[in-house]
């Protein structure tokens, strides 16, 4: 996701029989900046027993949700594939 301004490369499958789902990379930008932290999604430490243990870090939260870029790109897919379908009909609603 961080095609789309997510914090991690994390990737994402889409299944949908819709065909702009299989075209969104057609739509992701050229290149975004890098973070300018480390992403810490989980936390590994060792507990007063002497066990290893892992948490959550304080990006996992971030990481759970869909970044506003990718929802960005899917209504410009969405517009552009009722553009090809119908011209003449496409309804156009940016709010």
């Amino acid at each position: 996701m961080r095609d789309y301004g997510g914090p991690t490369a994390k990737p994402t499958w889409l299944y949908s029989n819709r065909r702009m789902i299989g075209e969104l990379h057609e739509f992701r930008p050229l290149s975004l900046p890098a973070p300018t932290e480390p992403i810490e999604m989980v936390v590994r430490y060792t507990d007063s027993s002497g066990r290893s243990k892992i948490k959550g870090g304080r990006h996992l939260k971030q990481s759970q949700s869909y970044p506003k870029g990718f929802l960005v790109i899917i209504q410009i897919a969405a517009v552009a594939e009722n553009l090809a379908r119908s011209p003449k009909q496409s309804l156009l609603f940016f709010g």
